[in-house]
């Protein structure tokens, strides 16, 4: 079986153990003790894990942003919206500069973006979100919506920066 498959059956395996309904980041009352904040970051987790299960496997699509076919800012944008209630600009490069505050790699949280340079010049062109042991999601130009490694070869040469969004904090 290709890797890329039992990173996805390990990926619906932990979703599927999601037991919170999923709302809006800004839809869940929090309260300051202790117990409603735990809970608050639960409900957060799962529903981004449903939202990404929902996506795993859609085509990617240059400039897409639903499931007939997405691209890489377009999927985070759509993921964000609806999982966090948080508009985030159109393009990689500038989520980056506009959203996001940066975070060192071994701050990495579930829901932090990733961002990569695939191309010949050193700018942003491709992002990704942080789930958790050094896995992310993101819409491949080859593959369309699939979970990969912070660690293999690749996003290792291509990895820039990680942030957190501002509107999160």
């Amino acid at each position: 079986m290709p890797r890329s498959k039992i990173i996805i059956l390990l990926l619906l395996l932990i979703v599927s153990g999601c037991l919170f309904s999923c709302k809006t980041h800004k839809d869940v009352a929090t309260g300051f003790d202790r117990q409603n904040v735990v809970q608050h970051e639960n409900e957060k987790k799962s529903c981004l894990y449903d939202e990404v299960k929902s996506w795993i496997g859609t085509p990617y699509k240059y400039g897409g942003n639903n499931k007939r076919g997405v691209d890489c800012s377009g999927f985070v944008v759509q993921v964000y919206k609806k999982v966090y209630g948080v508009s985030l600009q159109r393009s990689s490069d500038l989520i980056y500069e506009k959203n996001c505050e940066k975070i060192k790699k071994n701050d990495l949280q579930e829901g932090d973006l990733v961002f990569f340079s695939t191309g010949r010049s050193k700018k942003i062109n491709h992002v990704g979100i942080y789930l958790k042991s050094d896995k992310f999601v993101h819409a491949s130009s080859s593959r369309g919506v699939i979970v990969s490694d912070l660690d293999e070869s690749y996003y290792v040469r291509t990895y820039v920066s990680s942030g957190r969004v501002k509107d999160l904090k």
